[in-house]
């Protein structure tokens, strides 16, 4: 099993108790700054997949506009649904489109470190 994939496999089950705890601990509403956190985090784990899913098939070469379209597509995918389910309300665009941004950021920066480690 590769890099990629160990870091996915030990990251994703602590992101999920991550947020559940963060939910029953109110950390989102005491902490500015952990729905920021969260969202990079978010980004991180979906480059992980398309990281992991990308290196099944071996004629796709990933690139960085590949991974940028994903995460455009999840990232906005996601705050559609946090609206869909009430959690949105015309005083959180301005949050919306950061968390748009930090998720987006944290599969970016996610996709060049990764890339970078690849080639040494």
């Amino acid at each position: 099993m590769d890099f990629v994939k160990k870091l996915l496999i030990v990251n994703a089950p602590f992101f999920a108790l991550t947020h559940i705890l963060a939910l029953k601990l109110y950390l989102y509403w005491y902490y500015w700054w952990f729905d920021i956190f969260m969202h990079l985090w978010g980004g991180t784990l979906v480059s992980l997949v398309v990281f992991s899913l990308a290196s099944m098939v071996s004629f796709f070469e990933l690139r960085l506009k590949h991974i940028a379209a994903i995460l455009l597509m999840v990232t906005v995918a996601w705050e559609v649904f946090e609206w869909r389910l009430g959690l949105w309300n015309n005083d959180y665009v301005v949050d919306t489109l950061q968390d748009i941004f930090f998720g987006f950021l944290g599969g970016i920066v996610t996709y060049i470190i990764i890339v970078r480690f690849k080639k040494n």
